[in-house]
């Protein structure tokens, strides 16, 4: 992954990849090609096909960087993260490398400005991308999701695809949870000791679910929009727990 970063960064230099578009690409392969020399194998059916004039967000819960490495693999989208990430050792220089936006909720004047620039890049027909926790957690319960940027979807009608993310294989064995810590990433764990010992797992497997797109018009306000991402998420992590249909 490390890897990736470095030849993301002289590959943007040298084509002049100023495009998001183009970068995006880049950005795609080197995730799969991550995916890869990590050992994680995705297992997705009937994923959508993410175009709308008025924009699309994905979104999805968060239990690993991992997971963000998913996600980019099969679909194109600006990464919307936390400056945290950006000022972090590692994921800092991976994020900026992969021509992440970042945002600080921390800072309501910033914020807004954040989700203007968020509803600009919408409102040109894009994709963007960044999971409502803002934070990684191990997986169950949910930790509570923040609605601030779905206010981006609230002034550009941009649909919003929900999608679930799980580990039920870790280290070629099943586990009856969502992940386990050789997977999640949390807390005060740091990045590279985790990645590290990741690189020495035998394969684990990530399931990707796609539970539907809502049109954000219809959702009564960015707080039940938010409200509504959540329990489709939970509902469908409760079913993959229990093996039911």
């Amino acid at each position: 992954m490390v890897v990736a970063a470095f030849l993301m960064m002289p590959a943007k230099n040298f084509f002049g990849l100023k495009s998001d578009v183009l970068m995006s690409h880049f950005v795609s392969f080197f995730c799969r090609l991550t995916l890869k020399l990590i050992g994680i194998k995705v297992e997705a059916n009937s994923l959508p096909e993410i175009a709308d004039r008025r924009g699309s967000i994905i979104v999805a819960n968060h239990i690993s960087y991992v997971d963000a490495l998913v996600l980019n693999g099969y679909y194109r989208a600006k990464f919307v993260t936390s400056e945290e990430i950006a000022s972090s050792h590692g994921l800092g220089t991976l994020t900026k490398a992969g021509g992440c936006a970042f945002v600080e909720r921390r800072q309501k004047m910033r914020l807004r400005k954040d989700v203007a620039e968020i509803s600009r890049y919408l409102a040109e027909g894009r994709t963007v991308m960044f999971f409502p926790e803002g934070s990684t957690g191990p997986g169950q319960p949910l930790l509570p999701f923040k609605s601030s940027l779905f206010e981006a979807a609230m002034r550009t009608g941009a649909g919003v695809f929900v999608f679930s993310v799980s580990y039920p294989v870790v280290d070629g064995e099943s586990i009856d949870q969502l992940a386990n810590d050789k997977i999640a990433w949390y807390g005060d764990m740091t990045f590279f000791p985790h990645m590290w010992n990741m690189l020495k797992l035998n394969q684990s497997v990530c399931q990707l679910s796609f539970l539907g797109k809502i049109r954000p018009m219809t959702s009564g306000g960015r707080k039940c929009l938010t409200q509504t991402v959540v329990a489709m998420i939970e509902q469908n992590l409760r079913v993959s727990r229990s093996g039911g249909d």
